[in-house]
């Protein structure tokens, strides 16, 4: 539901195990996880986001699919202290808006909650942890409240359901779920969201929203020990999962598959035909330094494969629902459609440059002089990137949430700085030849995005590409 900034791009893979001293983190005994940061800038503004490891994977009954997200609204639409819609009329009589200063995402594997406060004195601090706290332990599914959020969410799924590009996005998600056994969820549909029965969803809750699942998440211009001290004393009461016997829950990681995974979605005509291909990267064991500087490594390969490759519309990281990392090319084919006048075979030769180029760059290493070029370029955009965007309590937020939901490791610009200097220092053309290798030899995700009078011409989504990897 967010896009990712160049910002958010460079925060995948450019960080470091450790927090800084100031930072107060912790588990609480009902297992709540919490880090509260302190941000320079800007001056008294304070960013809470509330982290809870539940989605729509975790709905087991075809007929809730979509209860999840059901749930997130209901969440700013009826709880204890913020009853019949009356949190969003408190907050705007604080100066806040809905959308700018208050949102909420619900997505396969997890479900966010943001607030954002522009002054940040004690009553507001306790105010921005009521609200998630009551999000989190008190949403209450009234009958009459709960059906009239269900027409809206049915509502919202409608028009969605209408964007070939939300459904393409929902299709993607699918497909990487290949060979896990995790590939049956679904947001629901408009009729299947109005039958959902209140019961079923406060069930699903009061199983789900347990402090085991929970991440809690302050920055900003703050006092770090009295947010601390009011966290804790607030967030304590959250039910826990007594089987996890006051530890963390932790989603996968699941296997990593063999072969080609292959799905096609449809567009109306007069689209643009696109294909995307995403490769797997090895998942970082952030708790060691080892797996830190590995991770800055392949962000370092990462910017080398956008110069050298080219990144066709669109190239960037990609995360499977349990935090497998992954990178994504997505070409525009419309043009080359209409060259090959649709033959099958040659519509996908872009496919095949790609992996004729990729091979090129594994046989044949970069020279010295410009990998060293490379290497000050990237090093330069991290520190552009640490100049503009870092000690933020927005940044540092959002830094914050991808290390809760297991992306990266918690951050210290002071001491990562040293630390991506010296594992980019570590790389050589052999390096880079290596890690490619390895991608080379993993799966293939390929997601074909088609005008609907095309559709005739392709595979059927059951049958492997005419695409092979070289490899």
């Amino acid at each position: 539901m967010s896009a990712r900034l160049l910002g958010i791009s460079l925060l995948i893979a450019l960080t470091s195990g450790s927090v800084y001293a100031e930072d107060r983190q912790g588990t609480l005994e009902n297992g709540l996880s919490y880090i509260v940061r302190q941000t320079s800038r800007p001056l008294g503004e304070a960013e809470f986001r509330l982290v809870v490891q539940a989605g729509e994977l975790d709905v087991s009954s075809e007929k809730n699919q979509g209860a999840m997200h059901l749930i997130e609204h209901m969440a700013f639409r009826n709880t204890k202290d913020f009853p019949n819609g009356s949190l969003v009329p408190f907050l705007r009589s604080k100066g806040f808006r809905f959308g700018l200063h208050l949102n909420g995402a619900t997505r396969p594997e997890v479900t966010t909650y943001q607030l954002s406060l522009s002054h940040a004195k004690s009553q507001d601090l306790e105010d921005g942890m009521n609200v998630l706290f009551n999000m989190a332990q008190n949403v209450n599914f009234e009958s009459d409240t709960f059906a009239r959020e269900k027409n809206v969410v049915a509502e919202e799924i409608r028009l969605h359901s209408d964007n070939p590009w939300v459904s393409a996005w929902e299709n993607g998600l699918k497909l990487l779920l290949s060979n896990t056994n995790s590939g049956r969820w679904s947001f629901g549909t408009a009729d299947s969201i109005k039958a959902i029965d209140e019961k079923e969803v406060t069930s699903l809750y009061q199983a789900l929203y347990r402090a085991n699942r929970m991440t809690v998440i302050v920055t900003g211009n703050i006092d770090t020990a009295a947010a601390e001290k009011a966290l804790k004393k607030k967030f304590a009461a959250v039910r826990p999962d007594d089987k996890l016997a006051g530890a963390p829950y932790q989603r996968g990681p699941w296997p990593v598959p063999s072969g080609i995974f292959y799905a096609v979605n449809p567009l109306p005509d007069k689209f643009n035909n696109l294909i995307s291909v995403s490769l797997v990267l090895p998942r970082s064991d952030f708790k060691t330094s080892a797996g830190d500087m590995q991770s800055y490594q392949y962000s370092l390969l990462r910017y080398i494969l956008k110069q050298r490759l080219g990144g066709g519309i669109a190239m960037d990281w990609q995360f499977r629902a349990d935090g497998q990392p992954m990178l994504n090319w997505v070409f525009e084919t419309s043009l080359d459609w209409q060259k090959n006048k649709g033959k099958w075979p040659d519509h996908f030769k872009v496919l095949e440059n790609f992996e004729n180029r990729l091979a090129m760059l594994i046989a044949k290493p970069l020279d010295q002089e410009t990998l060293d070029l490379f290497k000050q370029e990237y090093l330069g955009s991290v520190q552009q990137w640490y100049a503009t965007s870092r000690n933020q309590a927005k940044t540092e937020a959002e830094l914050l949430q991808n290390a809760a939901q297991g992306l990266h490791p918690w951050i210290d610009t002071a001491a990562e700085w040293p630390l991506v200097q010296a594992a980019i220092a570590q790389v050589d053309s052999q390096k880079i030849s290596d890690m490619l290798s390895g991608m080379a030899k993993g799966p293939r995700y390929i997601q074909v995005m088609q005008e609907s009078s095309h559709l005739k011409t392709l595979p059927s989504c059951q049958v492997s590409p005419v695409h092979k990897p070289v490899f």
